[in-house]
Order: structure tokens, then C-alpha cells, then sequence
């Protein structure tokens, strides 16, 4: 008996059609999810529409086993992976649509085949890229005056190489540096010219590329002189860098002694100060008081010419083949501390040639901020003088606080300038936290001693003097040979005794 469905008497369009949807789907292939979807309007379940909204709206189904599968190309065997579990799929009709068109009467078409070309001629002809590379400059230029000299160097008792380097500091930036070496460094650069071989710095290589070394020589200068394509004049503000001061520094957290190799540099004693202060004084004061016993050597450093040493030569200080001047230019405290191989260099050539037990350097006069680099001096002495006012040892800098000596110079001089020397001294002991200061009038060999006493009080704790001891106990003269006959002092002061 067919089921009699009663339209709702409700005049919402919705629900009538709703209502008509399932009115005209019989029994046998009403779908439970129809009948659940549209339950709501139905008259025998009237509590149906708040399962709507409380049950979830999909409810799983199984498919069938025989549902068939999809369209296949027959002309390949089937993977045995993709085989279908249960009965066998309907198959279709594997009539192709060349069967066709001949049933119909039609003649395929050729298909035209391309011609494959030859993988040679398909491939574009390309030259090979031309390098741009050029062939790389020779890492040094010996000139003949410094093969010679180098030649001199390398002949020794016990031979060394020496090795060109470049620290990142000095003039233009670039600060020369050579050093004897007994073994080159693993990747060091062997230049070889004229019998003469020199290593280069590996870390240095790519800025001395191109440089030419040269040796310049006359009565009181000797040194190599570098010739470098890399230095630009604007690559800093006026040649060199400069180290940079925050304070006016102490003594006691001052720079101390390396502890180096004394075999190739004597234990070397520096002496700085600003111009005029007495720096050429003392050191010929020295040289006068430690000569006879000790083999000593000078070098001394002027902005543009050799006056120091020529002073020193004339007053007879020592023989004019141990004493060498170095012209520095502008800077001359970048020589004594941003770059020091030139003054490196000539101290190094003397203790070669002399084999001395101390070694003296001047340099040129500078202001209060300029100091020794530890590399080069093992003593620093700094000299002023009463001239320039008793405010110069408040006013501090690495001259006179980082120094082992300060020198008050021309202490007979208070009177005329209007200074107090006892001032000074008192000032300079508070500002070096105690360090040795020494009042002296060097013209009249006056705080001479003192300084003498502290130079070999500190040589004396060093492997320099056991090495001077041993070569003493070998049968090493003592002193520096034949002292030359001195001129009459150029300073000799008005007020000293005929």
C-alpha cells in the first residue's frame, strides 16, 4: 500500500519545496541521507529538526566493491600493484581512432616526423672565454745597490734570511717591516735575484706586490728605501697613521720591556723629548761615559737632514762607522713608534757589523705625546727642560709617564726663565707615581751618572748582558775600538770653568 504524504499547510516556499522533494521519491530508492537532510518538514518526525542542529551533518559510508574503475589505456600491460581486489571491472571498448577512421573510409594521415638533427650541430658553437686575468706582477724588485748590501747581511757566522713584511700601520698605512728569520714560514714567498734571496710575508704579499727595494748610502746615512705602487698619497689625511690617547697615562701600567731575542739587537736604548730639550746632549754624554767600557753603536733621527749625527761627530762622541743618521720627513715620532723598521733595520746592521753590547737612538724632537714603540727600545729616556716652563710635568703624556727616565734638563737655567725646579720634580714624581726622575745640566755632564747607573741597573736584568758576559769570557774586547779625537765642544757653556 503506497504511503500517502500530506504537503504541510505552511506557505514558506522552502518548505514546500522540501516537502515536495520528498514526496516524489519512492521507498525503494529513498537516500538515508536525503531522508536526514530534509526531516525537518517531514510530519511523522517533528523532533528531527533539532538533530539537525545537535548531529553532525556527514555520517560515514561504504562504497562498493564492484564500483568500477576508471577509463585505463590498454596498450601497456597493467602493474600487478594497481590489479583490483574483488571482481573483475567492466572493460571498454579499445577500438582505437585509426579503426575508426578506416571504417569510415578515411586514410590516416601521416604524421610528419622531425628530423633529429645531430647533437653537435644543435648545440651553439661558443668560443672559449678569453681569461682576464693578466699575469701577476714580481712580488719584489731588487735594485743592484741592494743586492749588494743584502749580499753583506746575509753574510754571516751564523746564516739567517731576512723577511720583508708590511704591518698595518705607518706611512700611507703600510709600514715596512724587516726581520732576520732562521726558517721561512710555511707559505712565505722566496724572491730570488742575483745569487740573493729574500722572503716575503704571506700575509703581506698582496700590498707588496710590485715594490721596489733600493739602498741609499752616504757618510752618515745608510738604509733600504722602498719604492711602493700601492701608497696612494690620499689614502690618509697627511702620510700615517697615529695611535690615540685617551689620558695623560701612568707609569706603572706603562708599557714594560719585551722580552726578545738580544742575539740580533743589543739591548737599545732610547732617548726622546721635545726639540731643544738636550736629546743630543745626553746622548753624546753617554756615548762619552759608556764607550771605553762597552761596545755601543748610535743612530739618530732629524726631520730632513743629518745634523744629530754630524754633531755627534764632530764632538767625537765615536767613530763616524757607528754612528748612522735617519731622515724621518715630517713625523718623526711615526718612525720611533708607528713605523720603526727603518730605525729597526740600521740598529740591526750595526749590531751585525760591531756585534755591540748596548745600542743608543735619538729621536727627533716632538711633543709630549710622542713616546717609543717597546718593539724598538728596551730603556726609554725622556728628557725637558726648564726652558719650556715648570707646567710641562703636570701637563703629562706617554713621554713622561710612560717612560723609565724623565730628565730635567738645563736645571741652571730656573733663574733666567722664571722656573721652579723644585716644582717640577715634585709635580713630575706625583704625575709618574714615583718613577726615577733626574735633575741634571747635561752640558756640564751634571745627572749623567744617574742615568748611566739606571741604563745598566736595567741591562744588567736582561738575557743581553749574559750575552755580552759570555762573549767577555770568550775574549771579546771590551769597548768600542779606537776612540776618535774629539773637537772642541760646539755647546760648551759660557758659565763652565776654562
Amino acid at each position: 500500500m503506497a504511503t500517502k504524504h500530506i504537503l504541510p499547510t505552511s506557505t514558506s516556499s522552502a518548505v514546500f519545496f522540501r516537502a515536495l522533494a520528498i514526496a516524489s521519491t519512492s521507498r525503494s530508492c529513498r537516500c538515508p541521507h536525503a531522508l536526514r537532510t530534509f526531516a525537518s518538514s517531514s510530519a511523522r518526525r517533528q523532533s528531527s529538526k533539532r538533530e539537525l542542529y545537535t548531529s553532525p551533518s556527514y555520517r560515514p559510508h561504504t562504497l562498493q566493491n564492484d564500483f568500477p574503475l576508471p577509463p585505463r589505456d590498454s596498450s601497456g600491460p597493467e602493474p600487478a600493484s594497481l590489479s583490483w581486489p574483488g571482481p573483475s571491472p567492466p572493460t571498454r571498448d579499445s577500438t582505437s581512432a585509426q579503426e575508426v577512421r578506416k571504417s569510415d573510409g578515411q586514410q590516416p594521415q601521416p604524421q610528419p616526423v622531425p628530423e633529429q638533427m645531430p647533437a653537435a650541430a644543435t648545440t651553439k658553437q661558443t668560443k672559449p672565454r678569453r681569461s682576464k686575468l693578466k699575469p701577476r706582477k714580481a712580488a719584489l724588485k731588487i735594485t743592484p745597490a741592494a743586492v749588494e748590501h743584502l749580499h753583506d747581511l746575509l753574510d754571516q757566522p751564523d746564516p739567517q734570511m731576512i723577511r720583508v713584511g708590511v704591518k698595518n700601520r705607518g706611512c700611507s698605512g703600510l709600514a715596512y717591516h724587516l726581520e732576520y728569520v732562521k726558517q721561512p714560514g710555511a707559505f712565505d714567498e722566496v724572491v730570488e735575484q742575483d745569487g740573493v734571496k729574500v722572503l716575503i710575508d704571506s700575509k703581506a704579499l698582496f700590498s707588496i706586490i710590485g715594490s721596489e727595494m733600493d739602498w741609499q748610502e752616504d757618510q752618515l746615512s745608510a738604509r733600504f728605501v722602498f719604492r711602493n705602487p700601492n701608497i696612494t698619497e690620499q689614502s690618509t689625511p697627511h702620510g700615517h697613521t697615529h695611535e690615540h690617547y685617551t689620558g695623560p697615562g701612568s707609569f706603572l701600567h706603562r708599557e714594560h720591556p719585551l722580552s726578545r731575542d738580544f742575539s740580533s739587537r743589543a739591548f737599545t736604548i732610547g732617548i726622546g723629548g721635545p726639540v731643544g730639550s738636550g736629546k743630543t746632549a745626553l746622548m753624546l754624554e753617554l756615548c762619552l761615559a759608556l764607550r771605553d767600557q762597552y761596545n755601543i753603536a748610535a743612530v739618530t733621527n732629524d726631520i730632513f737632514t743629518r745634523e744629530d749625527a754630524e754633531f755627534l761627530t764632530k764632538n767625537g762622541a765615536l767613530v763616524p762607522e757607528r754612528i748612522v743618521a735617519i731622515e724621518t720627513g715630517g713625523c718623526p715620532h711615526a718612525a720611533v713608534r708607528e713605523d720603526i723598521s727603518a730605525n729597526v733595520l740600521a740598529l740591526e746592521g750595526l749590531q751585525a757589523k760591531f756585534g755591540c753590547d748596548l745600542l743608543l737612538i735619538e729621536s727627533g724632537g716632538d711633543n709630549l705625546a710622542a713616546n717609543y714603540s717597546r718593539e724598538l727600545a728596551d730603556f726609554i729616556i725622556y728628557v725637558i727642560d726648564v726652558a719650556g716652563g715648570d707646567k710641562v710635568p703636570r701637563k703629562g703624556g706617554p713621554g713622561i709617564t710612560g717612560s723609565d727616565l724623565l730628565v730635567i734638563n738645563k736645571c741652571d737655567l730656573a733663574d733666567a726663565v722664571g722656573a721652579d725646579v723644585d716644582l717640577m720634580e715634585i709635580e713630575a714624581l706625583k704625575i709618574r707615581e714615583g718613577g726615577p726622575t733626574v735633575r741634571a745640566v747635561v752640558k756640564n755632564a751634571v745627572g749623567v751618572k744617574e742615568s748611566v747607573e739606571l741604563i745598566l741597573s736595567a741591562w744588567k736584568t736582561t738575557d743581553g748582558y749574559s750575552i755580552s758576559r759570555r762573549k767577555w769570557a770568550e775574549g771579546a774586547p771590551r769597548g768600542s775600538g779606537d776612540s776618535p779625537v774629539a773637537a772642541k765642544k760646539i755647546y760648551k757653556s759660557p758659565f763652565q770653568a776654562a
